[in-house]
């Protein structure tokens, strides 16, 4: 994917929180002790490499639930038949890409983080033909064109942004990159798997539907508590799914 001139990009210009700070230092000290994950078989890849991005309380197939309860109101959804390129906000160490591109053989993605280290490892475990990866600062997406993504997912990585209105102008950046209809995804997880709050602001499922939000081009399809898939301290936990209008 390459940048076009003429396109008008939303980046989002604010300066990573200390908690952001805190997580990139996590990632370097548990991917210090990773260096052999390219030698991992497909076995333990999906044993562990989801260990590797703060989920680390699901185990495999529990991984595979997760990933799939995510994906599964995504309205238009996936197609296992059809050509179509998503994109994973937080792409981290490529666990939830690689699971996609094994369940869709179609499927081409691209992926940011804001830790280089956690993109290097997800470059070693992902196909470079099938997968394009990028380390991110100020949340500048300016290397993915106007109108070329038909899914978007960001699990659990929304509620770091420091503001509403710092996620109102990624919005606006998640509309450009998107195709008229495109669905969207993002988890809200601002709890860990012990209960501990983990992000910076609550994001209540009513400002999806605020019309700061809705005036972008964008309207809910459905909002799914996530106590529905069997998680702990599911209180503020939900997925909320998104469509990009057809003609804005």
């Amino acid at each position: 994917m390459t940048t076009s001139s003429n396109k008008q990009t939303f980046p989002v210009t604010t300066r990573a929180p200390a908690i952001v700070i805190g997580i990139q230092n996590w990632f370097q000290e548990v991917l210090s002790n990773s260096s052999k994950v390219q030698q991992w078989s497909a076995n333990e890849l999906d044993d562990k490499l989801h260990h590797l991005s703060h989920w680390s309380n699901f185990n495999a197939q529990g991984w595979r639930n997760f990933v799939n309860n995510t994906i599964a109101k995504l309205d238009p959804p996936m197609s296992p038949t059809k050509n179509f390129t998503f994109f994973e906000l937080g792409v981290g160490v490529g666990a939830f890409s690689r699971r996609l591109l094994l369940q869709y053989p179609y499927a081409k993605g691209v992926g940011t983080d804001i830790v280089t280290s956690a993109v290097l490892i997800a470059r070693t475990i992902l196909p470079p033909d099938r997968m394009k990866l990028y380390t991110v600062t100020n949340n500048d997406y300016s290397m993915i064109d106007n109108n070329t993504i038909d899914h978007i997912i960001a699990s659990g990585v929304i509620c770091y942004f420091p503001s509403l209105d710092s996620i109102e102008s990624l919005m606006k950046e998640l509309v450009r990159i998107a195709k008229p209809g495109a669905s969207m995804c993002f988890t809200m997880i601002p709890f860990d798997a012990y209960g501990k709050v983990s992000c910076n602001i609550i994001i209540l499922p009513s400002f999806w539907s605020e019309n700061r939000i809705r005036s972008l081009g964008i309207r809910v399809t459905s909002i799914q508590n996530m106590s529905e898939w069997n998680l702990p301290h599911s209180h503020h936990r939900y997925s909320v799914n998104l469509r990009k209008d057809i003609i804005t």
